[in-house]
């Protein structure tokens, strides 16, 4: 599991929160060679 988070701001820059992104990459990593750069 690959985990990403981002800051989240208004239009004057403000921070305002968080946004949390979760993806399963079990198959990504099982890849192997030039297949992984896709």
């Amino acid at each position: 599991m690959k985990r990403s988070y981002f800051a989240l701001r208004n239009k004057r820059g403000t921070y305002i929160g968080t946004l949390e992104v979760s993806q399963i990459i079990d198959e990504i990593m099982s890849l192997d060679g030039e297949k992984r750069l896709l």
